[in-house]
């Protein structure tokens, strides 16, 4: 069983770990946060905390989706008290009194669990008082209670004699409590049906997935990891590391939404038979700079994928606007350093590219970024059983990038490990090249061989 939590300022970290030591914890969770899980196959989810207002905040969508992969769900305390009472009647479980506030109406407003909170490195501590802590307290009918209720989450400071009852961490103890004592068998005994039975719906029944949706679960799927560190194993630590070689992650990320509108077009054409063609026709190949051996392997990998992607759109007959195409040749145009119609054509003079052949490599590209690269290959996709894979890590292994990554590692460390350490401490340089300063570069150069 692998169990996470997303916890943030409802409890401190410490007391957490000791309340259920066999669970992973997470930050607060965002949009997206809880697809990501789904890459280190979880058995459950318990939902503390989560971001909001100044991030997209976690799904309704995305936790039915992970319900569907029979993972087990449940929620308290603030964000995850909100969800569990509006996703009930599919089987997230709340647990707790702000659960429970929620479930039968007595609270209505999302503010109510909302904080002003400091950031990860001074542990989410809150600056202000949920009013759910408040409604602990006092009586709800008082002058202090109903004044506080009229403010703004932001502005609700406890400046009474007495303490509050911190409902909040009364309701995540008692989640952790649960989760830890959490098994197979002694959880329907102890903790009923719903705690420990996932998501199931009924044969005439189907979750149902909008453009938006499938946007975001290819946009999750197709990146390299943003979970914590310490949540990852070996390998997908080392897929955090490409984030270090910009223009190389940006092509890993391409590679792997071909991958990713690949499998959900497979019934389209015989993807089998496409991608053992290992030559993409001249015509469509769209002219670029040069690139190092890295960025080199990782394009020769798409070609089978663009080869495929190809046929399928001369097959539905897709053809971009002229908006679309104007924005892709002036975006072309810049990233070549081309400004006017003369320079072009010379350009084109130069690489022996016939004015045919561009055209139809603009075409090409247009498309491609329009379907694939912004995600609305959806609007043409009739899967509704949207895979799980990871397809970034596919990337990574098909452009063998872990010898690629390891090389740049060594070559850089060899030319600038013995700059870094010398110049740490030198801040006006640091402040220079913000490109040494990472943490992550730093680690990453010095476990290289």
């Amino acid at each position: 069983m692998k169990k996470f939590v997303f916890l943030g300022p409802s409890l401190s970290l410490d007391e957490a770990k000791q309340l259920c030591p066999s669970a992973i914890f997470l930050p607060p969770a965002r949009c997206g946060d809880i697809l990501e899980v789904l890459k280190l196959a979880p058995s459950h989810l318990l939902l503390i905390d989560g971001f909001f207002e100044a991030v997209p905040a976690v799904w309704h969508k995305e936790i039915l989706f992970v319900m569907t992969k029979n993972v087990i769900v449940m929620g308290a305390s603030s964000m995850g008290a909100l969800r569990a009472s509006e996703l009930h009647p599919f089987g997230m479980q709340g647990l707790g009194q702000v659960a429970e506030w929620y479930s039968d109406g007595t609270i209505t407003r999302d503010d109510e669990v909302a904080v002003l909170h400091l950031n990860a490195e001074h542990h989410y501590s809150s600056l202000t008082e949920p009013l759910v802590n408040i409604r602990s307290t006092l009586n709800v009918k008082s002058s202090v209670f109903q004044s506080l209720q009229e403010l703004p989450y932001r502005e609700r400071f406890w400046k009474e004699n007495m303490p509050a009852v911190n409902q909040k961490a009364l309701d995540a103890i008692e989640a952790l409590n649960i989760l830890n004592h959490l098994s197979e068998a002694e959880g329907v005994a102890r903790w009923g049906k719903a705690v420990t039975e996932p998501l199931n719906f009924n044969n005439n029944e189907k979750l149902s997935y909008t453009l938006y949706f499938k946007g975001l679960h290819q946009q999750v799927f197709c990146r390299a990891p943003t979970l914590p560190a310490e949540a990852l194993s070996k390998e997908q630590r080392l897929l955090t590391q490409t984030r270090l070689f910009a223009p190389c992650y940006r092509e890993l990320v391409k590679l792997a939404k071909m991958i990713y509108a690949c499998d959900l077009l497979k019934a389209h054409l015989d993807l089998k038979g496409t991608l053992t063609n290992k030559l993409l026709p001249p015509s469509i190949r769209w002219p670029s700079l040069n690139y190092p051996e890295w960025l080199d392997a990782i394009v020769s990998a798409q070609i089978p994928y663009k080869a495929f992607l190809h046929r399928y759109f001369q097959q539905q007959q897709f053809m971009p606007s002229m908006a679309e195409l104007k924005r892709k040749l002036t975006a072309w145009q810049k990233e070549e350093y081309l400004p006017t119609a003369e320079s072009v054509m010379a350009w084109l003079r130069t690489h022996d590219y016939s004015q045919e052949a561009f055209e139809h490599a603009l075409i090409f590209e247009t498309l491609f970024d329009y379907m694939i690269d912004r995600g609305n290959i959806a609007l043409s996709s009739e899967n509704n059983d949207l895979p799980c894979n990871d397809y970034f890590a596919q990337a990574f292994v098909l452009s063998n990038g872990k010898k690629y990554l390891k090389a740049l590692g060594v070559d850089m460390r060899r030319k600038n490990i013995t700059f870094l350490r010398e110049h740490q401490q030198d801040v006006g340089l640091l402040n220079a090249l913000d490109f040494y300063r990472n943490e992550d570069l730093l680690t990453f150069l010095t476990s290289c061989e």
